[in-house]
């Protein structure tokens, strides 16, 4: 019976001593991932590069460039208060987008723009120029932006004049 109580305080001592060295161990590698991801955190967050889109003006004419820079598909999309919306330029590759949209049309009420450039390459040619028309009512605030970001580009036509973000 002595040897029974013995073991069965051996195995007892034992298994108190397994448990908490294996709670050590694991809260030791809990401890471990948790700092590494917040080396990895730290790393990402350098690294993210944000797609950037760029509206330029000369005269009555302007330029739209998206750079692309991750793999994901998105939209370049132009809308105005009513909340109209039109993609003008689309892809998953990361490349550089640019239309020159020359003034084309006075429609009273609207003004036209014909846009050519590299803004949505086919699958197999990514050097393809594109052409698109764009119809601006005059008055009217038009927000260009790349989907889901917040938007910095507005662009309006009034008395003869074409204006970007105040320009």
């Amino acid at each position: 019976m002595k040897h029974f109580i013995h073991t069965a305080l051996l195995l007892t001592v034992t298994s108190f001593f397994a448990v908490g060295c294996t709670d050590a161990i694991v809260d030791a590698a809990i401890d471990e991932i948790k700092e590494n991801i917040e080396d990895n955190v730290d790393e990402i967050v350098e690294d993210v590069s944000l797609d950037t889109l760029t509206l330029g003006k000369e005269g009555n004419n302007f330029s739209l460039e998206w750079i692309k820079k991750d793999t994901e598909f998105n939209e370049v999309i132009y809308r105005d208060q009513e909340d109209f919306r039109e993609a003008v330029m689309e892809g998953s590759t990361a490349i550089t987008r640019r239309y020159d949209c020359t003034f084309s049309e006075d429609a009273g009420e609207s003004v036209q723009y014909t846009c050519v450039g590299l803004g949505t390459p086919g699958p197999d040619n990514d050097s393809a120029d594109g052409e698109i028309t764009l119809s601006i009512q005059k008055d009217t605030d038009y927000a260009f932006f790349v989907d889901g970001e917040l938007i910095y580009n507005i662009l309006s036509y009034s008395d003869d004049t074409l204006t970007i973000n105040g320009q």
